[in-house]
């Protein structure tokens, strides 16, 4: 089991800083988690006021040949990809490309595409907020997505097909959906003219020097293959660690804004602290205003039966 761990602490036990004595002790304890718990690997990054305090890797990336983990080391970072896809988004209309809390379906009906993933008169009334937050009512399919060939374009008319009979009230309740982040990035597409990968590289990644990419881009996963930890899991029935090799074939590049962007901690540092000071880039130059930043954490969603609607 591979973990990238990310801390944002702003003091401990009233202290205006974090002591060496203090990170010191959070290194040990975390080798002892590692030992204890009997983890492949884990990164472990801790920032603060615009500096990395933490940088430090953990086990092995391969058990096989007992590769050291890194500050480098790369791991599918998973759903936290759906950070970078609402920030991208957030971008387009911090640049007039489109508006987050107006319905999709007049924006896109101007750039000649038609919008539809409901069959209800919702359909007319959906944001691309509401995609995002998790509220159009409609269920996922949590896995299934991730397999086969289906194009983004594919898998944005795929929503109407759904089942829709299971769908809950529009804003009703949280439903988490991954296809709904393909949807809202395949907006973003429409709206700016660019792919989601292309703009991810030119405004995130070259922006804040990060050396992220995807699984699903065979170029980037040859030049980085020594760098990419491998997952493992439990053996059942035993207390033994396998490789998972079907996560790192199945990567479907459709659902790269949803979940399939590859990482390290020294990456995730910089995205950190760009959010933390709420758009500026190094100390130095902002690259959005703070409240594009703002935008991505506002509550829009009740989520107190989360561990229900999970199950």
């Amino acid at each position: 089991m591979l973990l990238l761990c990310l801390c944002f602490l702003t003091g401990v036990a009233g202290s205006p800083s974090l002591s060496a004595r203090v990170l010191s002790v959070l290194d040990s304890e975390i080798e002892k988690v590692v030992q204890c718990h009997g983890l492949a690997g884990l990164s472990l990054t801790v920032v603060k006021d615009g500096k990395t305090l933490l940088h430090r890797g953990y086990g092995y990336s391969d058990l096989a040949s007992l590769s050291p983990v890194t500050p480098d080391t790369l791991y599918a970072i998973g759903s936290v990809s759906k950070q970078f896809t609402s920030f991208l988004l957030e971008y387009y209309q911090e640049h007039g490309l489109i508006d987050l809390e107006l319905p999709l379906a007049p924006q896109l009906a101007g750039a000649d595409q038609t919008f539809r993933i409901t069959s209800g008169p919702e359909n007319n009334e959906i944001s691309a907020q509401d995609l995002l937050s998790h509220r159009t009512g409609l269920p996922d399919y949590m896995g299934l997505e991730f397999l086969g060939s289906r194009t983004r374009a594919q898998l944005f008319q795929d929503l109407f097909y759904s089942d829709q009979d299971s769908k809950e009230e529009y804003r009703g309740s949280w439903k988490y959906n991954n296809w709904l982040y393909v949807a809202a990035a395949r907006a973003g597409e429409i709206m700016s003219g660019h792919t989601f990968e292309h703009d991810l590289q030119r405004v995130v990644f070259d922006n804040l020097g990060m050396g992220a990419g995807t699984l699903s881009d065979p170029g980037f996963v040859k030049r980085n293959l020594h760098r990419i930890a491998k997952p493992y899991l439990y053996q059942l029935g035993e207390n033994t660690l396998v490789e998972d090799e079907m996560w790192l074939n199945s990567s479907n590049p459709s659902m790269n804004p949803a979940g399939g962007l590859v990482a390290s901690g020294r990456d995730m540092a910089r995205w950190m602290n760009f959010l933390l000071d709420r758009g500026i880039l190094n100390a130095r130059r902002r690259l959005v205003r703070p409240r594009t930043i703002d935008n991505m954490f506002n509550k829009l969603s009740e989520l107190s039966d989360w561990p229900r609607t999970l199950r």
